[in-house]
């Protein structure tokens, strides 16, 4: 089941309708709003018996086979630990699994995309979380971008099109998503399953894995918190701020805990800003790139919490 995005899905149905559609496409957007969902079900969209592009019907053997991994003409992209954790990959031996897209994995999907289709004509590669792709790796995707070949489509999906290359985004048509609305958070949650589904949906910020992800049990201390860290990185406040970076500092599970909660109350602060018609300040803005990247620090790398947390504090200097 996909729900929201229509904006989305109805440029990429009239792309398709048209002959129009890209041999690049870079879906941009915060966590959990379903970027890569929904460049599955693209991929499975051009295979599919009985859906309508980009929504396949997610029933037929074909689509089956696409969600499952095991159609020959969907290549799949993740960094190395993702895709050995998912059945992508397999590990070699006692080697620690990359945190980072590697060049080799580039080359190897580009090898791939130069064979003919074993099924069909369309060959479709999806590189999840592109910007995790180290230098040499986004520098061997360039050739690939610009002479992709017929029938060949390249999704690459990234938290906001500024996480990677000028190079790359350039040779792509960018699709930005949008958060979930709360009830769309809803209906996904209702679908798996999920127990107290309407308080988590409320608590998610319009994205379904922090949905599922939510503490319920200490939302008010944890908003409280987040609001005096958004608060003193925001309008200089030293003491205050390098109070809580020292707080957080020795425990990473609670720094990247802290780091969502100050997420979701920046975004909440963007949306209500928005919807009354006000500006947004560039400062905000700046603000978001900067938690997306300090979360993907402390979350993939061995980095040092509190040094992270004060790398981010540094924003009060803009």
């Amino acid at each position: 089941m996909y729900v929201g995005q229509q904006r989305v899905v109805k440029a990429l149905a009239h792309a398709h309708a048209t002959s129009r559609l890209p041999h690049a496409l870079l879906f941009v957007g915060p966590q959990g709003c379903g970027r890569y969902s929904l460049a599955i079900r693209t991929a499975a969209a051009f295979f599919c018996t009985g859906g309508r592009f980009p929504l396949p019907c997610e029933a037929c053997a074909t689509c089956r086979r696409v969600f499952a991994g095991n159609h020959p003409d969907v290549l799949r992209v993740a960094r190395e630990a993702y895709a050995i954790e998912h059945g992508w990959m397999q590990p070699e031996g006692s080697k620690r699994a990359g945190l980072v897209i590697r060049v080799d994995q580039i080359r190897e999907l580009a090898r791939a995309l130069r064979l003919r289709g074993f099924e069909g004509a369309t060959r479709v590669a999806i590189i999840k979380d592109a910007h995790l792709m180290n230098d040499n790796a986004a520098n061997a995707l360039l050739k690939t971008l610009e002479e992709p070949g017929d029938d060949t489509l390249i999704i690459l999906t990234a938290p906001h099109e500024r996480a990677v290359l000028p190079t790359i985004r350039s040779r792509c048509s960018i699709m930005r998503f949008a958060p979930l609305a709360t009830g769309d958070v809803r209906r996904v949650l209702d679908h798996l399953g999920v127990e107290d589904a309407e308080a988590r949906a409320a608590a998610a910020d319009g994205s379904v894995s922090r949905a599922l992800e939510a503490d319920l049990s200490d939302r008010s201390a944890r908003q409280e918190r987040a609001g005096g860290f958004l608060d003193a990185v925001r309008h200089e406040r030293g003491a205050a701020l390098l109070d809580a970076v020292e707080a957080q500092g020795k425990d990473r599970d609670e720094a990247q805990r802290l780091l969502d909660d100050v997420q979701r109350t920046l975004a909440a602060q963007i949306r209500t800003k928005t919807a009354a018609g006000e500006a947004v300040p560039a400062r905000d803005l700046a603000l978001v790139d900067a938690i997306d990247a300090a979360r993907e620090v402390i979350r993939e790398n061995n980095a040092h919490v509190q040094l992270t947390l004060e790398e981010l504090a540094l924003l009060r200097a803009l």
